[in-house]
């Protein structure tokens, strides 16, 4: 049996994912041994034991492959094109966070880590400073992170996992803040890079700490993303 059987042969639940705006967004997910909630902590087993605070874990290596990379980059830079334009209408003129997103998608097809490419990613930092305005802030700080991506390290960190997180965090952020800080659109965003993200990009992320919830709005989202993509999504039939 191949490891997609293998998968598919585990058992397959229902469950509502709560989040902070009182709506639920439905998710399938396959249960693993070791896990006990999708926003819950983790017990000893596959994910190296109950997490209660980062801050007390030794930073420890952890498989991440080139090819890991890329594929993180690619669903990062399609979370940060979907925000786009809630810069670009704010800075028509500043192409730094476009060109940022093209230095991703350059990355995940060819998988070259450059120079420029850092570059890219923190003049797009740079533009999310200097506009002025929170919700083109998000959304270049999306497009800042998508470019920053390749140079997540294998560490299991909660440092690093917010390198995998960022860009889609940002972009939730930047469409809630749009809305005038509605959560109902935040949450509607959320599903939308849910269900956006690959096997891979789910893997890579159980390869990392689970986070623990923060006080912030910012932090909850990066726990409520973390915690619905350690289940990966339902094989197709057949």
């Amino acid at each position: 049996m191949d490891s997609h059987q293998n998968v598919c042969a585990l058992a397959w639940n229902e469950n509502l994912v709560q989040l902070a705006g009182g709506s639920n967004i439905r998710l399938r997910y396959e249960s693993q041994p070791d896990a006990v909630h999708p926003f819950g902590t983790w017990p000893s087993g596959r994910y190296g034991g109950e997490v209660s605070s980062h801050r007390d874990l030794e930073p420890a290596a952890i498989t991440l492959s080139d090819e890991d990379r890329r594929l993180v980059a690619e669903w990062a830079a399609d979370c940060a094109q979907r925000v786009l334009p809630l810069f670009e209408v704010k800075a028509p003129s500043d192409t730094r966070p476009r060109e940022a997103i093209e230095g991703a998608r350059a990355f995940a097809l060819d998988g070259k880590r450059t120079a420029q490419l850092r570059s890219l990613a923190l003049a797009a930092q740079s533009a999310a400073r200097e506009v002025g305005n929170p919700v083109a802030a998000s959304a270049a700080r999306a497009a800042g992170l998508a470019a920053a991506t390749p140079y997540t390290h294998a560490l299991a960190t909660p440092h690093q996992s917010k390198h995998v997180l960022g860009p889609a965090v940002y972009q939730v952020q930047a469409r809630e803040l749009a809305a005038g800080n509605d959560p109902s659109v935040g949450d509607e965003e959320m599903h939308w890079v849910i269900e956006r993200a690959s096997s891979t990009v789910r893997e890579v992320v159980r390869r990392f700490p689970a986070r623990s919830p923060g006080r912030t709005r910012l932090a909850t989202l990066y726990y409520q993303l973390d915690g619905a993509l350690r289940f990966v999504k339902p094989c197709a039939p057949g």
